[in-house]
């Protein structure tokens, strides 16, 4: 099922984008663009490291690409340079993406959704009795993929009680929420699906204010799922922005050296 309207706009971003490529004063830097795809395109490249301090525009680039690219995933950690957006963290990361690509693309995950349809015709249901359609105690699901269930009932003479659908309990496995996990659900399978399906496209994802990040407390952030991250499908690109901070970068570049383009922004 599509994402409505409302969904979208804050699924993807969309008021934050909007915000800036709407300003009177807003001039998109095409050239800068067209560096970020020669990047992009480049068999080896996964990682495209945009640097420059504040008031660069870095944020207003990242909308840009956005704005231009409405296939393309983002995550934005700050709204302004004053104001935090979203928590920085690598699992609220992994369920945003995997949620805007199951609803860009549904087709990358599981084809075997679960999908119960039940028809009861019942004459008559007395007073004493109980008719119930589907009834599940625990319902256990991947967060991206589609659940339908669907009941159609036809009572003649009703007097006991009538239950379409009970499910005691209905949660996320455990398993799910465990970084290694999430990251398979979330982009590795359906970026592999992508490919076996032939097609050339590629998963760009946009990450902007990695610097945030310096001020979140410790845990599994963004930052350090870069780090540590398995190699990433061939179909897969990351564009992420930042200060020019060398400490807090140190390990990312060093980790992911062979795959990282960087791509320094001038002040003017």
């Amino acid at each position: 099922m599509s994402p409505t309207q409302e969904e979208r706009t804050s699924l993807f971003f969309e008021d934050l984008v909007a915000s800036y490529v709407s300003q009177p004063r807003f001039q998109p830097r095409t050239w800068l663009a067209q560096r970020v795809q020669g990047f992009l395109d480049q068999p080896d490249c996964r990682f495209v490291l945009l640097t420059a301090e504040p008031g660069a525009g870095k944020t207003s680039f990242m909308a840009q690409l956005a704005n231009e690219h409405r296939g393309w995933l983002r995550y934005f950690i700050r709204r302004s340079s004053t104001q935090p957006l979203s928590s920085g963290d690598a699992r609220s990361f992994l369920f945003a993406i995997g949620h805007q690509l199951a609803a860009s693309q549904p087709e990358l995950f599981n084809p075997e959704r679960l999908k119960l349809e039940v028809e009861q015709d019942v004459q008559e249901n007395a007073e004493a009795g109980k008719t119930v359609g589907i009834q599940i105690d625990d319902l256990n699901v991947s967060p991206f993929f589609q659940t339908s269930l669907k009941v159609k009932q036809k009572v003649i003479l009703q007097a006991g009680e009538l239950v379409g659908i009970s499910i005691r309990r209905a949660v996320i496995e455990e398993r799910f929420l465990e970084l290694d996990n999430l990251q398979a659900l979330a982009l590795f399978h359906p970026a592999r699906a992508l490919q076996r399906s032939g097609s050339q496209d590629k998963i760009i994802i946009l990450v902007d204010a990695l610097d945030e990040l310096r001020f979140q407390p410790g845990g599994e952030n963004i930052l350090r799922w870069l780090v540590s991250c398995p190699e990433l499908p061939a179909n897969v690109r990351l564009v992420l922005s930042s200060r020019p901070d060398d400490e807090l970068l140190a390990a990312f570049r060093g980790m992911q050296a062979a795959w990282l383009r960087e791509l320094p922004l001038p002040t003017d």
